[in-house]
């Protein structure tokens, strides 16, 4: 009996030992890997490739349950369950019988007949492409880079593992050992161009928008070059994960992808699968306020403020302009995505792209695609009246630091200091202050210096910015003379 007892921890301490050598030592922190789930606290490290279940309370914590999912992983991976025409199969390419539809059953989603534009571009039809696809990629060792992404409900965790495209469950049986329940590759979902059980179909989306003439043909032909061209490469997968409305959900932002797994019974099925993309060109559906009205609303109440600014022209294209020149850091790239989940729903925003997406998750309907939101007017209406806030602020202070001058001028140069750092421009005003310019004589050249190479750096960038604008209205006027 006690030798049966220990047997768990022995099989643990031997897979640590097998797996914590091989593993990165950097961490993913998109994605808690500390999850409580009622009583319960599933927790991850992809240090050590190990997993643990705790009840924690007010009053203790008690360990469950453990396991080292890097162990099982390597398993999975160096398990032959297979030959197809002279290809290996491991067992974790497969997938778990438990989990269906399998791996290969969704291979068999594309058609194994090619189009005709396919033929005569002498392309092999998109089944064949994604079998090749995924020889080209299970020939390669892909190496685990320590990010882990996780969700737990509290009776099921699940562990993925982006660089091997790869889905382990757990189940929380109370057991010590915790019980490996379930695995797939999701790779060959990364080459599902449109939606499988996901509504609205992405080629009836563009019916349900009221789309212009080039949003409407660019909808239309980013469908027709994924029905008739070749697949698509799949990217280095990047997943984000939750369990939400009764599933675990996944999106690879990479690869502009979300699916979702229940469990059904003794087993996980994979119950739906959608495309960002065609979402992500929607200028926006079911959303409010209209873009072009809260612009229009703005300019009508701000006028002389954005005059004093010295823009110009106020329009869309400049918003855009100023929206893209403000942006640093990674959030700019294409693909950058931060994402929550509530209730049945999940948000997505692409940063780069100022796209919100909203997705709701019900059982038996699978994912559907709620709203959409162009954010990028929103986006440029909160710079414009953070601009002109910080114009109303340093020409406030700078009328607070004339106003006390000489009888405090260690305030007073606090206040013209922050005056010019959000208005470099008021050197021009401050100038003309000899009052001002004697209290603080020891530092002005300084202060006006200064304020003179930030107010000419400042203007470089709005002149790139009107620039932009300007290329994109003249780009907007032609395309409206060739209709």
């Amino acid at each position: 009996m006690r030798t049966a007892q220990r047997l768990p921890l022995v099989r643990n301490l031997l897979a640590l030992a097998l797996a914590a050598a091989p593993l990165a030592t950097s961490v993913a922190l998109d994605t808690p890997l500390i999850m409580p789930a009622g009583p319960d606290a599933a927790i991850i490290d992809p240090t050590l490739g190990t997993l643990t279940i705790l009840t924690v309370t007010t009053q203790s914590t008690i360990r469950k349950s453990f396991a080292s999912w890097a162990f099982d992983l390597d398993q999975l991976e160096r398990r032959t369950v297979g030959e197809v025409n002279g290809e290996v199969f491991s067992a974790l390419r497969s997938g778990s019988p438990t989990l269906v539809p399998s791996a290969e059953d969704v291979i068999k989603l594309f058609s194994d007949k090619p189009t005709k534009a396919q033929a005569a571009a002498g392309q092999k039809d998109q089944r064949s492409q994604v079998r090749e696809a995924e020889k080209a990629f299970w020939e390669k060792e892909h190496k685990f880079d320590g990010v882990v992404r996780s969700a737990f409900n509290g009776e099921y965790l699940m562990i993925v593992v982006p660089a091997k495209r790869c889905v382990i469950f757990y189940k929380n049986s109370g057991k010590e050992s915790a019980d490996l329940f379930s695995f797939t590759n999701y790779s060959p979902v990364l080459y599902v161009s449109t939606a499988w059980k996901s509504a609205p179909d992405p080629a009836q989306l563009a019916t349900q928008m009221n789309l212009d003439d080039d949003q409407l043909k660019a909808i239309q032909g980013a469908l027709a070059a994924r029905a008739d061209g070749a697949v698509a490469a799949a990217a280095a997968s990047d997943v984000w994960c939750t369990f939400t409305g009764g599933a675990f959900i996944l999106v690879d932002s990479a690869n502009q992808k979300i699916w979702s797994y229940e469990v059904r019974g003794a087993g996980m099925e994979l119950t739906s699968i959608r495309s960002l993309t065609v979402d992500l060109m929607a200028p926006g559906l079911n959303t409010q306020p209209d873009n072009n009205l809260a612009a229009t609303t703005f300019l009508k109440a701000y006028t002389p403020q954005i005059r004093d600014l010295g823009i110009s022209k106020f329009d869309a294209p400049f918003v855009m302009a100023l929206v893209r020149s403000a942006q640093v850091g990674t959030g700019a790239k294409a693909d950058a995505m931060q994402a929550n989940a509530v209730s049945s729903m999940v948000v997505l925003e692409f940063t780069g792209l100022h796209k919100l997406l909203a997705y709701q998750y019900v059982s038996g309907t699978g994912i559907t695609l709620a709203s959409v939101r162009d954010l990028l007017m929103d986006q440029g209406l909160t710079i414009m009246a953070r601009m002109i806030n910080e114009r109303a602020l340093a020409v406030g202070s700078y009328q607070d630091a004339s106003k006390l001058g000489s009888k405090n001028p260690a305030g007073s140069l606090r206040l013209l200091t922050y005056a010019l750092g959000l208005c470099p421009s008021l050197h021009n005003e401050a100038e003309k202050n000899s009052g001002l310019k004697n209290a603080l004589k020891n530092d002005w050249d300084r202060l006006m210096a200064d304020a003179t190479k930030a107010e000419a750096e400042q203007k470089a960038k709005m002149d790139a910015v009107e620039a932009a604008a300007a290329e994109e209205r003249k780009r907007l006027a032609e395309r409206k003379k060739t209709k």
